[in-house]
């Protein structure tokens, strides 16, 4: 029945391409071919495979955000969940956090025609990559010394959630606050570009 309306929603959309693939093949095809999947409608129990497995693709859980979006209200949260586990320690990736707060400011932006809040939201997500950018040269520059070494460590394949674990906690822990200075001062924090505060997002 899901797989028949799914077709069937499709017939209203002729310029979205549509594919059913069984589940097995799909996890295949992710690590195969993860560029030639878009949007993947499924239900709950494959999709919470999928995810991680995709999760994995691009590094990690601790890179991945997440929501659940009614047609009223939407709820934004890192897709690992709350990682209690590791409360405290330091060893946190606040990406998947901060990439909800991203997906939260362009969902607010497009449900309000508030194109400044989009601007926001793509705003912290460069800031995410510039921030990785720096710490994964500081990190191979710091950790590793010896050319050997580094040569060692790649061999072993290179975890790019823990290593964006590694001092990004603590340089990002400013972001929420530049955001919330941002949308509610009329003078924005320059990390957001210059941006005049969104009405959406107030």
């Amino acid at each position: 029945m899901f797989a028949r309306t799914c077709s069937k929603v499709a017939n209203d959309f002729p310029g979205v391409k549509f594919e059913e693939m069984y589940v097995d093949a799909c996890a295949m095809n992710l690590i195969r071919q993860p560029q030639s999947f878009d949007v993947i409608v499924t239900t709950n129990l494959f999709g919470d495979i999928l995810s991680d497995e995709a999760a994995q693709v691009v590094g990690g859980l601790g890179m991945v955000p997440a929501a659940n979006i009614g047609d009223n209200f939407g709820l934004f949260e890192p897709v690992h969940g709350a990682a209690f586990d590791i409360a405290g320690k330091h060893i946190a990736n606040p990406t998947s956090f901060i990439l909800s707060i991203k997906m939260m400011l362009e969902w607010l932006g497009n449900k309000h025609d508030d194109q400044k809040c989009i601007e926001i939201g793509q705003k912290l997500e460069s800031v995410i990559y510039d921030l990785a950018k720096i710490i994964l040269k500081q990190k191979i520059l710091v950790e590793i010394k010896l050319p050997w070494s580094l040569l060692k460590k790649l061999s072993q394949g290179f975890n790019l959630s823990g290593s964006l674990g590694y001092k990004i906690t603590s340089l990002t822990l400013s972001i929420p606050r530049i955001i919330v200075s941002s949308l509610s001062s009329p003078n924005p924090h320059p990390a957001c570009g210059g941006i005049p505060q969104s009405n959406a997002c107030k």
